[in-house]
């Protein structure tokens, strides 16, 4: 809230995090203040928990009554295939089709706590709305690094 983030600037803070606490968006604030020369260093945990949050997914498991491996490895398999099928409508320069399935996505990931991959659609969702072809593109290709990293963790187990 508004009044909130103004109390704590005229209170002395640098900076405003607000509940619920978002683990990206708690890693974004560390980032904006941490500073090398000071020897902060933001833990790796935090990469792999935005990444994919596991209280949003238990959170999730508990309400459909699917256990956490196999709404991870569902998730997984789903956002691939369909992450995949981008690339063609950018080539196409179907912008609005793009943006679509990007603002689709984004929920999904959203939902199911996969937060970087959310923010990464967020952003090619953005670019698609501008009909900016480099920066979609661009987008897209931030989106496939981050997916990579979301399929090595789930591959790896750390999901649950």
């Amino acid at each position: 809230m508004l009044e909130h983030r103004i109390a704590s600037e005229e209170a002395g803070m640098d900076d405003h995090v607000t509940k619920p606490l978002r683990l990206h968006t708690l890693r974004k604030v560390l980032e904006r203040w941490a500073h090398p020369t000071l020897g902060v260093v933001i833990p790796t945990s935090i990469t792999t928990l935005s990444l994919l949050d596991y209280s949003m997914v238990q959170e999730l498991a508990t309400a459909t009554g699917v256990t956490l491996d196999k709404l991870v490895q569902g998730f997984n398999a789903y956002i691939q295939q369909e992450i995949n099928q981008l690339m063609p409508l950018l080539l196409a320069q179907d912008f609005e089709r793009l943006r679509r399935s990007a603002h689709r996505l984004k929920g999904e990931s959203l939902q199911i706590g996969a937060n970087l991959l959310g923010d990464a659609c967020k952003d090619l969702e953005h670019a698609a709305q501008q009909q900016q072809f480099a920066e979609s593109q661009q987008a897209l290709q931030h989106l496939d690094e981050i997916l990579a990293q979301f399929v090595q963790l789930v591959e790896q187990g750390q999901s649950v």
